[in-house]
């Protein structure tokens, strides 16, 4: 984007004939130009050719360029012009598109420009052709405009065993779903499938398994057990941690994820009634930093 001068610039892909210049206005509101999109050739330059669009000023820019040109300025006025902008993308969440984790950027300049800060720039090159006077350096340094982040929730189960005895099971809520804005709540009901990924010992020191994923969605407002020596059969999941131990991460396609481990006998459910066992439970560790509040309350969160 490039912006000229700073008084308020009329209207951005205005009408030249419907502004009303300061330098001779007698009353009321004035402008002291009309900013007006133009087509140019990359470097900026070429004959003003004023672009159209399709929707009221909106003009699409994909990985590009986009051009004004003053016209009718007040050369005794301080102008400025704001640029506003409206980010869209296509979804394909198959091809996993938008990309995330990209940072988009924006810089401004003045416009024609060359891609050389050298003084001896010639006048012309063999991409544009264009002798272009005047001419300016790139313009600012590029600035972060947004970030597309992966709507998803990751949580550690620091240690899971299914081995010597012992078994491991783990609740994961789906709690995107919530009493709603009556009550001061703001969460989407979202839903997704969940991936189990394992990092240790497979069974008898072998290498960890693989990870594996639901082959279904988990419903907002529902919970999926799973158990290492079984898996569950509803979700697809199968029982190749069976033997593990080490810890596993979770990655759920949908935010607001909490999730409870629980540690105790193998079998323990067919366990003699009145013979002890040893059994711990703890809460998975959400991995993902703070930034994602439904509630504009007050609290403390210690348990992660």
């Amino acid at each position: 984007m490039i912006f000229l001068q700073r008084q308020t610039i009329a209207y951005i892909g205005g009408n030249p004939t419907t502004f009303v210049n300061c330098a001779t206005a007698t009353s009321g509101a004035c402008s002291t130009g009309v900013m007006v999109l133009t087509s140019t050739n990359a470097d900026g330059s070429g004959a003003f050719s004023r672009r159209t669009t399709s929707a009221g000023n909106l003009q699409s820019v994909s990985g590009g360029l986009a051009v004004y040109e003053i016209l009718y300025a007040d050369p005794f006025a301080l102008e400025f012009a704001d640029v506003p902008v409206v980010v869209s993308f296509p979804s394909n969440l198959a091809q996993n598109l938008p990309q995330v984790g990209v940072t988009a950027q924006a810089a401004t300049g003045f416009a024609p420009f060359f891609t050389s800060t050298a003084a001896g720039q010639p006048q012309t090159t063999a991409t544009s052709g264009v002798g272009s006077v005047p001419r300016f350096i790139p313009g600012t340094t590029p600035q972060n405009l947004f970030l597309i982040g992966k709507c998803a929730c990751n949580i550690l189960y620091p240690y899971v065993v299914s081995a010597s005895g012992y078994d491991t099971g783990i609740a994961l809520a789906n709690s995107s779903l919530d009493p709603g804005p009556t009550f001061g709540f703001s969460a989407v009901p979202q839903s997704g499938t969940v991936t189990f990924f394992y990092f240790g010992q497979g069974s008898g020191g072998t290498a960890p398994p693989a990870a594996q994923t639901t082959n279904k969605v988990l419903p907002a407002g529902q919970v999926l057990t799973y158990v290492a020596s079984s898996g569950n059969a509803d979700f697809g999941l199968d029982n190749r941690a069976a033997g593990f131990i080490g810890y596993v991460i979770t990655q759920a396609q949908f935010q607001y994820c909490h999730a409870f481990a629980f540690i105790g006998a193998l079998g323990a459910g067919a366990v003699t009634p009145g013979v002890g066992t040893v059994s711990e439970g703890y809460l998975g560790i959400v991995l993902d930093r703070d930034g994602l509040p439904r509630t504009n309350q007050i609290g403390e969160n210690k348990a992660h």
